[in-house]
């Protein structure tokens, strides 16, 4: 990097890792790091999958949907009544 001016501390002023320039380095293990955009299509791919079975509906949480939205007829009721439960 070039034409960074010196660091200047100031009174009250923020973290320094909010007001230095830093940067984040990290290794993976996959060997297919050398095609970017393969690369993050499986990382995005993997992460998704692992996302996916901490999000499924269990029969537990429908039952809770089920009490939360009783006698709500609207769609906006029902949006109502689950975000009161949230």
């Amino acid at each position: 990097m070039s034409q960074i001016p010196a660091f200047r501390a100031e009174p009250n002023m923020p973290p320094d890792l909010d007001v230095r320039p830093w940067l984040l380095v990290y290794y993976t293990h996959r060997g297919e790091a050398a095609d970017p955009a393969r690369y993050w299509k499986e990382y995005g791919s993997d992460l998704s999958d692992a996302a996916r079975s901490t999000m499924k509906v269990t029969g537990e949480i429908r039952m809770a949907a089920q009490t939360a939205t009783a006698g709500r007829t609207t769609l906006a009721g029902k949006i109502d009544a689950l975000s009161r439960v949230c």
